[in-house]
C-alpha cells in the first residue's frame, strides 16, 4: 500500500454510487457503482464489489464483479475472485495461487491505458471559487 493513509470502507459499510480518490482506497464492505482512484484500490477478503474500477494499482482479495482497468499493476490475491474483464499493461497482471478470474484479460499499451483512465476529478461538495473584489 502507498505511504499515504488509505480511505477505508469498513465491513459494515455499503456504498452505492461513485467513489473518487487520490489516496489508496481499502474496501472490506460492499460497493456498487464506480471506483476511480489515482493510487491503489485494495479489495479485502470480506469485500463484495460490483463496480467498474479504474486505478493505478488494483489488488483483489475478495469478490469483484465488473470491469477493472489498471494503469500500473493488477494482482489477484489467494482469496480473490473476479468475474469480469481486466485491462492492464503487458506483464503487470499477477494471479496468486488460489486467485480466480472468470472473464477476459486484455493487455494494452501505456497510451491505450491512459486513454481509458478518467481524466477529470469531480468538484468537492461545498467548495466554491471566490473572486477578489475589484476596485471601484
Amino acid at each position: 500500500m502507498s505511504q499515504s493513509a488509505p480511505t477505508y470502507v469498513g465491513v459494515s459499510m455499503k456504498i452505492d454510487g461513485k467513489i473518487w480518490g487520490r489516496r489508496p482506497i481499502w474496501i472490506d464492505g460492499e460497493v456498487t457503482g464506480t471506483i476511480n482512484c489515482e493510487s491503489e484500490v485494495l479489495i479485502g477478503p470480506t469485500a463484495r464489489v460490483k463496480a467498474t474500477i479504474h486505478a493505478a494499482t488494483i489488488k483483489v482479495n475478495g469478490q469483484v464483479e465488473g470491469e477493472l482497468y489498471a494503469s500500473e499493476r493488477m494482482e489477484v490475491l489467494p482469496q480473490g475472485f473476479i468475474r469480469g474483464n481486466l485491462t492492464n499493461l503487458p506483464g503487470c497482471l499477477v494471479i496468486h495461487e488460489g486467485g480466480v478470474i472468470e472473464g477476459g484479460c486484455l493487455t494494452a499499451s501505456k497510451v491505450e491505458v491512459k486513454n481509458i483512465m478518467p481524466e477529470t476529478r469531480p468538484k468537492l461538495l461545498g467548495t466554491t471559487t471566490t473572486q477578489s473584489p475589484q476596485p471601484a
